[in-house]
């Protein structure tokens, strides 16, 4: 099974130099960094997915040099790029100010009604909860 994953400490560990094109092509490669040369197949899917979920302005931009916000929705472009069954997302708001913070469950709810990704989707906020899911287990 293909799987997709996005937390905070994956987001943390992308310290290279690297254009946000680059990270999400690495998803194909479940890399933090971009060590393959990509097929022109995965680089179309890349370019897809990017303009697909809304950040085809950031896509020439260095991760480096983006909003902690800006970031998180790379890491999840970068984690669907190889279309997962599922897609794991661990705290996916976390950390974020209140306008990427809806940015990021926009995307959420896109993937969950539009693409046949499952997802698991953990957080310790209810209103951080998207609507696009539908089972919940409440811990605590």
């Amino acid at each position: 099974m293909k799987h997709g994953r996005v937390s905070p400490h994956l987001q943390v560990s992308y310290r290279l130099d690297l254009r946000v094109f680059d990270v999400v092509v690495s998803g194909f490669f479940d890399s933090v960094g971009l060590y393959h040369r990509p097929t022109e197949q995965q680089r179309a899917a890349a370019r897809e997915w990017i303009d697909l979920l809304g950040i085809t302005d950031l896509s020439d931009r260095l991760f480096s040099r983006l909003s902690y916000g800006e970031r998180r929705l790379v890491i999840i472009v970068r984690a669907l790029v190889k279309q997962p069954e599922l897609l794991a997302l661990d705290e996916p708001c976390q950390g974020l100010d209140p306008v990427n913070r809806r940015r990021v469950l926009a995307m959420v709810d896109r993937i969950g009604f539009d693409t046949p990704t499952q997802i698991l989707y953990v957080t310790h906020q209810q209103d951080e909860m998207p609507g696009c899911v539908t089972n919940v287990l409440r811990l605590g």
